[in-house]
Order: C-alpha cells, then structure tokens, then sequence
C-alpha cells in the first residue's frame, strides 16, 4: 500500500462535467424555497428539495477542494485560504447589499413581507450592529456576532449558514495541509490523507452521537465523502472506496435525522424513515452523491465545456441572490403561481447580473494566487482533469 502520486497540474487541463450540475443544485434550491407561493404543503413541498441540494453540494464541494489542492495547492494553505475568501466573501457581500435595499424599500413602502415568520423591528434589522453582522455572518471565529450582544440577529442572505460550514471544511483542511508538512515526514501522502478523514468522520460520530462539539460537524460525512470520491475516481485505490462507502452511510444516518427535525436514533427515526417525502429526499441524496462519478468521467467538447462553465458559474450567485428576490415578490405581488414564475426568473437574471458585476473582476487576482488560468482548458488533453473552483 504504497503513497500517491500527486498531481502538480498548473496549465491547460481536461475539465469535469459538473458546472450544469452545480446549476442544477441550485435550482433545486431556488425551487424549494420558491414553492411556499404556489404548493404550501404539497409532498414536493415536503420533501425539501432545498435540504437534497444543499447536502449535495457539501459532496461535491469535498471532491472539488480534493481536487484543486492536488492541482494547485499542495504546500500553499495560505493561497488556498485566500482563494477561498476571495471566491466566497465578495460575492455574499453583494448579496447583502442587494437584499438590505430590497428589505428598506419595502419597507418604506409598508409592504414589507418575509416568508415563514414576522418582519423584525426595523430598529433592530437595519441597526449598525446587524450590518457588523452580515460583514463576518459566514467567516467562523473572526465573526462580529461573537462579540456583540447575544440576540437574534437578522440575516439577508438568509440561507448563508451553508458558507458559513464551507469555511468550516475550508479551515480544517488548510490545518490538515499545515499539519501535513510534519506528519508527511512519517506518513505517506495516501496514510496520512486517510488518517484525516477517518479522524474527521470520528470527530462526526462523536458530536453527533455522544456529545455535541459543533454544529458544523454534523455535515462532516458529505465532505468527507466527495474528498474519499475524489481519491476512488483518480487513484482508483479500494480503501479510498471503503472510506467513501462508511461516509456516505453516515450522510445517509445524519440526513435520515435531518429531514425529521434532527431527531434521535428512536422508534420515531424508523417511523419518520417510513414517510414517503423522508425516503424520497434520501434516495435523491444518495442519487446526487452517486451522480459525481459518472459525470467527473465525461468528456465535453469545447463548445460544450463553454456551456458547461457557463450554468456552474451561475450557481453561487444564484444560491446567494434568490432570498432578496423572494422577498421582492412576495411583498409586492403576494402568492401564487404567477409569482413563483416571476421570483425564479428574476433570481435567473439577479444572478447573472452579479456574477458579471462581482465574481468576473476578481477572476484575474484568483488565477495568479492559483497559479494557474482556468479559462484555458483543453477537452482533449491527457493531463489530470480539473473542474473549475
């Protein structure tokens, strides 16, 4: 069982089919949280579309970052670090302003609505202190919200805790590559890489089923799945593969739970598994999941690619954006199936119009942290494959 080989790809590289994926994810968001204007209550509803996607993304996410530190990172957890806050961080905040100017201009309209629960005082969702807030909402530690007066704070991107466990992963993979850096004087790179998920997926298992440590812990299977996905696909190694298989059942366990409220392992558990929307959500988990593999092998032509990176950079922006969207129409036009026509095709637009507006200037700054361009791909190339982060 000897150690892996890395990759130390900086150039031209045959690209993964998983942009339209990644747009696929976030529909599914934008659709479950859209759903509420037209079906309240209907077992689509139900199933929480929105939750199948969100975990969905955690997988590829895992596969992803596995990816682009073997290409690029490898000895570099500040550039990946910087890459990351810049890849994330501007685009939430242009996702705040947006929606603090939705909340204000409706409310001085006095038509202000909010789905599921009651506008706050205004006071208190437009005060200095909530704007601190959303500044630092998805950067674990270095947040204001730690050291400003304990209440419920407003959120405008109001889904944003999703990022907010990604910088989590992102945090403890960078540990992972500085601790690598003494550990790999011991241990291979393969040793050692398993160590760390097998560690992570016991860190899980414990604040999941003995004593709680961090809310983000919970979510630590799905990363640790794709990350196990990513070494199955490219090094075909079969403990990679049983690593994964323990992980996704872990997914399984800890979405099973979820989807119920987070109840606990009980007679309800297995009667709440029994429910029709709770079985749905977990085969179209497990589905998403599974779907990486196929699609990490499929081969694009360039115009397709074209097309491909196209749906996937529309992703974050639409995931970030559609909140202020909905609350744009529902506190002018109210529910209905018009109106849940008119917030995903307005999302659509808000979205592209950000990813031009914010994510395309930073493109130039993110290739030279990275090392590398990838705008330049070449479909048929034999180097390792790559997909766009």
């Amino acid at each position: 069982m000897g150690g892996w080989e890395v990759a130390h790809v900086q150039g031209p590289a045959l690209y993964r089919a998983l942009g339209t994926y990644r747009f696929a994810l976030a529909f599914m968001v934008l659709v479950s949280h859209t759903w509420t204007f037209s079906a309240p209550g209907s077992f689509v509803h139900n199933v929480g579309l929105g939750n199948v996607a969100v975990m969905a993304f955690f997988i590829l996410s895992g596969f992803i970052i596995a990816e682009a530190i073997d290409a690029f990172y490898l000895g570099r957890p500040g550039a990946f670090l910087a890459n990351r806050a810049l890849r994330l961080i501007p685009p939430y905040w242009g996702a705040v302003l947006v929606s603090i100017c939705v909340h204000a201009s409706m409310w001085r309209l006095g038509t202000l609505q909010l789905q599921d629960y009651a506008a706050p005082p205004v006071d208190a969702m437009l005060s200095w202190q909530n704007a601190l807030v959303q500044l630092t909402a998805i950067v674990p530690v270095f947040n204001f919200n730690n050291i400003l007066p304990d209440r419920e704070w407003y959120y405008f991107v109001r889904f944003a805790w999703a990022i907010f466990v990604e910088f989590v992963f992102y945090g403890a993979v960078a540990a992972c590559m500085i601790g690598f850096s003494v550990g790999g004087k011991f241990l291979s790179a393969r040793t050692y890489c398993i160590a760390c998920v097998v560690g992570a997926l016991s860190v899980h298992a414990i604040s999941e089923y003995l004593r709680p440590l961090h809310s983000s812990f919970a979510y630590i299977p799905y990363f640790a799945f794709g990350v196990c996905a990513y070494a199955a696909v490219t090094r075909d190694d079969w403990v990679a593969k049983l690593v994964a298989a323990v992980a996704l059942f872990a997914a399984v366990l800890h979405f099973i739970r979820y989807t119920q409220g987070r109840v606990n392992l009980s007679a309800a558990w297995l009667e709440g598994l029994a429910s029709p929307p709770v079985w749905t959500a977990v085969l179209l988990l497990v589905g998403c999941g599974l779907a990486i593999f196929p699609l990490s092998r499929v081969r694009l032509s360039s115009a397709a690619v074209r097309r491909d990176k196209w749906f996937g950079d529309l992703a974050y922006p639409l995931y970030l954006n559609h909140y202020a969207v909905i609350v744009l129409v529902l506190s002018l036009e109210g529910l209905g199936v018009a109106s849940q026509i008119t917030a995903v095709i307005g999302s659509l637009i808000l979205a592209w119009t950000m990813k031009i507006a914010i994510e395309r200037p930073m493109v130039a700054l993110r290739n030279r942290i990275r090392g590398a361009d990838l705008a330049i791909v070449e479909p048929t190339s034999s180097a390792p494959q790559l997909h766009t982060v």
